[in-house]
């Protein structure tokens, strides 16, 4: 679930300044390691450039991904519509949360837990 009320961390606290230390693709799912914090996003993650989008199985994503690689996070947040990851080469990464996705999407960073969308 995640952090929230007195004390709570949010999610751009947790992951802004990581640096992306490598990407991960499996037969359903990406997940990105920013500085050994694993971020797995079982849902459609995609890329974001103004109006357009680049989907996990369009065929330039994982060069997208590929070029995370040492850049930084610069900023991260969510609302009921999923999560945006920015790092610090331009680009936006943006996570949906689904109903139809039966994993949730998992973030330990720091010690905190963040498990989207919230149970």
């Amino acid at each position: 679930m995640s952090p929230t009320g007195p004390g709570a961390v949010s999610l751009d606290a947790e992951l802004e300044g990581l640096r992306v230390s490598s990407v991960v693709f499996v037969e359903d799912y990406f997940q990105l390691i920013l500085d050994h914090v694993g971020v797995t996003a079982h849902a459609a993650p995609h890329f974001v450039d103004g109006e357009s989008f680049v989907e996990l199985h369009d065929p330039r994503f994982p060069h997208r991904a590929r070029e995370l690689i040492g850049s930084q996070v610069t900023g991260a947040g969510h609302d009921a519509s999923g999560a945006t990851v920015r790092f610090s080469n331009g680009q936006v990464l943006f996570i949906p949360f689904s109903p139809e996705v039966v994993e949730p999407m998992l973030l330990r960073a720091r010690g905190t837990v963040f498990v989207f969308p919230d149970q």
